[in-house]
């Protein structure tokens, strides 16, 4: 059997991701929005005037109730993780992994609130992602310094994470815009710059996030996560903040906006306590504004990914 190529392998990884797409529209999309309705008591448009309008809050109420004990078990402390030595000079080694994984948990990332998010998705949506990965370090918020001198412009660039933005030369005469007493140009002062630049932090480092239900993809004939053929991560994003990840400007604004999907709606009901009181046109701006990528892991023979899923409570790696 010939090997794959590039192009076969696209070929295969786009019908996984259409497929997956289609049966997350087909099966999930319209439960998770009948779960929304129920959680939030919200109607559902099959109401009878003059008849009672009220909406059973028992999905609210029962989470609320089961919430607290969960969270009492997963994240009563601080100490998520704790690793065992095997061997009695194991012992430091094992102290030290296990303090420093707990820090990544509860202080570089938000750990109890992640888990409860997690859950909180698992008991709602019948389904709860996490993922954890390595980001490389990136890009601070940009900065503008103004009047430099050559020397000043110099040593800033020596600095390998500073990248230049914009960069402007400024030329300046002195008294009587460059002319002196006897009508002859005077020699212009130095130039000084004025820049935009922006710096890369100096570490990556790992992090932890929830992933919506509805950006999460899998192939419809997995039995289980460990069994998957495809496991992915959908994720809508706007035009700045790709900007921020190095894509060039000009070819996203091209492409931003070209996808409507369910996936839009159900953000839009996920945050829609955010989104309201703004008009419609503020609204159709916004979603024009949005860029488009997607997060694909394809596995075959077994490989596990970053990830974790938690299906109506109960974990699993994948």
């Amino acid at each position: 059997m010939a090997k794959p190529d590039k192009t076969d392998i696209h070929r295969i990884v786009q019908n996984e991701i259409d497929d997956a797409v289609l049966y997350q529209d087909e099966e999930h999309t319209g439960f998770r929005d009948t779960a929304t309705k129920y959680f939030y008591g919200e109607k559902f448009g099959n109401e009878v005037e003059n008849q009672s309008q009220i909406v059973s809050r028992d999905v609210a109420d029962t989470v609320s109730h089961i919430m607290p004990s969960l969270m009492r078990i997963f994240a009563s402390s601080k100490d998520y993780v704790q690793f065992q030595p095997r061997h009695p000079e194991d012992e430091a080694a094992a102290k030290q992994a296990s303090e420093y994984v707990n820090w990544i948990v509860a202080d570089q990332n938000s750990g109890y609130k992640i888990i409860q998010n997690w859950m909180h998705d698992a008991l709602v949506f019948r389904l709860g992602v996490v993922k954890f990965f390595w980001q490389e370090p990136e890009f601070e918020p940009p900065e503008t310094y103004d009047g430099l001198t050559e020397g000043g412009l110099a040593l800033l660039m020596q600095d390998d994470g500073v990248e230049i933005l914009e960069q402007e030369t400024v030329y300046a005469y002195g008294d009587d815009e460059g002319v002196d007493e006897y009508g002859v140009m005077a020699p212009p002062l130095p130039p000084t710059y004025s820049v935009k630049i922006r710096k890369r932090c100096e570490y990556g480092k790992c992090v932890i996030e929830n992933v919506p239900p509805e950006e999460f993809l899998y192939s419809r004939q997995a039995r289980s996560l460990e069994e998957a053929d495809f496991v992915g991560h959908r994720r809508m994003m706007t035009v700045s903040q790709l900007v921020s990840m190095g894509y060039d400007r000009d070819e996203i604004e091209r492409y931003a906006g070209g996808e409507e999907s369910n996936m839009s709606e159900e953000v839009t009901t996920r945050f829609q306590d955010l989104s309201s009181g703004g008009d419609s046109t503020t609204a159709r701006s916004r979603r024009r504004n949005k860029g488009v990528r997607g997060y694909y892991v394809a596995r075959k023979g077994g490989r596990r990914s970053a990830s974790a899923a938690m299906w109506a409570g109960k974990a699993s790696g994948y």
